[in-house]
C-alpha cells in the first residue's frame, strides 16, 4: 500500500475539519483530486471520521486504486486528466464538500511533515532525504519537518525521467 505516506496528511486534514465541524448535525464531505495514492488515503480518512470523501480520477487510474477509493466508501467521480479542477468545482458546488488539496493544503503537508519527524527520530545525524516530487505535497511537509529540526540538511526532489514534469516546469 504505497498510498499509506498520503494517507498521513489526508488524515490530518479530515481530523482537523471533523473536530472544527463537531458543533454541527451532521458530518463535513470532501472532495479531492488524484490519481490514485492521495485518494485512497484521503477516502480512508474521512471513512475513520464519518465524513463523506468524493474523489475524483482521471478515466485512466490504475483499477486497483479505483476499487480501493470504493472499498472506504467514496463517491468516486471519473472525467478525463484535463477535467480534474472543473469536475472537483462541480462536485463541490453540487454537494457542499469541502476542497482538500493532496499539494496545498497546510493541514495536509504538515500531517506529511511527520515522515520527516520519523526520519530524524530514526537516523538522529541525517544529512539528507530523496523524496519523489509527485504533487509536491509530500515534499513540501518532509522538507519543512525536517529543515526546522535540522537547517543543514539537504532535501532532494526525485522523479522518473519519463514523468518529469517538475523539471519541464
Amino acid at each position: 500500500y504505497h498510498w499509506r505516506s498520503e494517507f498521513r496528511g489526508a488524515f490530518n486534514a479530515v481530523s482537523k475539519l471533523a473536530r472544527s465541524n463537531g458543533t454541527t448535525q451532521h458530518n463535513p464531505q470532501v472532495v479531492a483530486a488524484s490519481s490514485g495514492n492521495y485518494a485512497c488515503g484521503l477516502a480512508l480518512a474521512a471513512q475513520l471520521h464519518g465524513a463523506a470523501a468524493h474523489v475524483v480520477m482521471p478515466n485512466n487510474s490504475p483499477e486497483c486504486k479505483q476499487h480501493a477509493v470504493l472499498a472506504y466508501g467514496a463517491n468516486l467521480v471519473q472525467c478525463e486528466r484535463e477535467d480534474l479542477d472543473r469536475t472537483v468545482k462541480l462536485v463541490r458546488d453540487a454537494t457542499g464538500a469541502v476542497f482538500i488539496s493532496g499539494r496545498q493544503h497546510p493541514d495536509v503537508i504538515s500531517g506529511q511533515g511527520t515522515m520527516g519527524l520519523e526520519l530524524l527520530r530514526q537516523v538522529p545525524e541525517l544529512d539528507a532525504v530523496v523524496m519523489p516530487v509527485g504533487g509536491g505535497g509530500m515534499l513540501a511537509g518532509v522538507a519543512v519537518a525536517t529543515k526546522s529540526l535540522r537547517p543543514e540538511i539537504r532535501i532532494y526532489g526525485a522523479e522518473p525521467e519519463a514523468a518529469n514534469q517538475a523539471a519541464l516546469s
